[in-house]
């Protein structure tokens, strides 16, 4: 994914970017998605975007049934290779303009849920539906918890 320094990733973030993978296999997927990307935010269990997606109120059950009416099923096949779309890309980009913009010196879950808000193309200008919120209160929930805590840099 481009050359960013993922080192900069908090644990929470490195392990949402793994729970997108899962998400992208577990639903025979050759690509990592932005609607991967959101599950594995709803995953967490911990971190900034746990703690705005709590804030906000939602839950992966409604969101995972709306993405998979929305999606489909994927084939049946288990891809042997799972790489992410453009769209990931952006997201990941979106982040590290986020953290930068925030003057962080690393990118947080939240950062990367600010990402998938802010990208603009694929799942993502569904999030804040999908979520039950606007995209503004998605936005000030992330950024009101990244403010809140630090999260475990590695």
């Amino acid at each position: 994914m481009h050359n960013y320094p993922f080192e900069r990733f908090t644990k929470d973030a490195k392990l949402t970017l793994h729970l997108a993978q899962q998400e992208a296999e577990r639903a025979h997927r050759s690509y990592i998605g932005t609607e991967h990307i959101l599950l594995g935010l709803l995953r967490l269990e911990a971190g900034s975007a746990h703690r705005a997606l709590n804030d906000l109120g939602v839950s992966i059950d409604p969101v995972r049934k709306q993405i998979k009416a929305a999606t489909g099923r994927g084939a049946l096949f288990r891809p042997r290779k799972v790489i992410p779309t453009a769209r990931v890309k952006t997201v990941v980009e979106t982040a590290f303009a986020e953290s930068g913009r925030m003057g962080r010196d690393s990118v947080h879950s939240g950062h990367l849920l600010m990402g998938l808000v802010l990208a603009g193309e694929g799942v993502a200008p569904q999030v804040p539906a999908l979520l039950g919120s606007s995209k503004e209160h998605v936005l000030a929930a992330a950024e009101r918890q990244i403010g809140s805590g630090p999260e475990p840099i590695g």
